[in-house]
């Protein structure tokens, strides 16, 4: 059935709770999460070589920074989406980059000995290529030195050739996302193979993996991650992908 119903008399009152109990006139959020704001997202979707879509955060424009949530959804799931559609190419601190809404996750930069180590490429080949690209538009052609895989869903590492295009020795890029597209639906098998895989390239690129820390440390401008074992793991796993041969 795709016919939009009304929000009923209950969810209505709900939603009025929420309005009244968070506060809502609080703009600070939307302060952090434009804090460092370098270049706004190109105009159109991401695309594959032959044309075929891959994802548009353009499709979320008409939630709107200053538009009221509707009825039919609750008011701070609607605050959530307004912040997360703000993307682009955002300075974290000195030497890291993130990078939003060229797919559904967010891809971090940070500035190495020997060139950038991508933190979580995204889900698939064409955005991640297409973040880089735009990040060395305005950070300059840096190499790739190092790749860090925090967990094993696909949308934080389904990309991974797209960083690497280039590295890789011809006929393993071609074997690899034949295998990569018949198994994704087994998330974690599949970054094994990429894992492995990547280490057949030329060298030039290092790799870590940090099983099962899922979301348990994100890097953005607009958190302040406090010490723990996932940070200690995920900055010992940037030194090794950094360090100078």
């Amino acid at each position: 059935m795709n016919e939009r119903l009304d929000a009923t008399g209950f969810t209505r009152q709900v939603h009025r709770e929420f309005l009244e109990k968070l506060p809502f006139g609080d703009r600070r959020d939307f302060e952090e999460a434009a804090r460092g704001f370098i270049a706004p997202l190109k105009d159109g979707p991401v695309l594959k070589e032959d044309g075929d879509w891959v994802f548009d955060p353009h499709r979320l424009d008409f939630i709107g920074e200053d538009v009221e949530s509707p009825d039919t959804v609750n008011p701070s799931l609607w605050r959530q989406g307004q912040l997360c559609a703000s993307g682009g190419l955002f300075k974290v601190t000195d030497g890291i980059w993130q990078l939003r809404g060229f797919d559904i996750a967010n891809m971090t930069l940070i500035e190495g000995k020997t060139g950038l180590i991508v933190v979580d490429p995204l889900t698939a080949r064409e955005s991640a290529s297409a973040a880089l690209a735009f990040a060395r538009k305005h950070l300059g052609d840096k190499p790739v030195s190092g790749i860090v895989f925090t967990h094993s869903h696909a949308d934080h590492f389904g990309g991974a050739l797209g960083i690497a295009a280039g590295y890789f020795r011809g006929w393993v890029d071609r074997v690899v996302s034949i295998i990569i597209d018949c198994l994704l639906s087994i998330p974690a098998l599949v970054l094994a193979i990429m894992v492995a895989s990547l280490s057949l390239a030329d060298g030039r690129v290092r790799v870590a993996m940090m099983p099962g820390m899922a979301h348990a440390m994100e890097l953005s401008s607009a958190t302040n991650a406090r010490p723990s074992s996932p940070a200690v793991a995920i900055t010992r796993s940037i030194r090794y992908a950094a360090r100078d041969r």
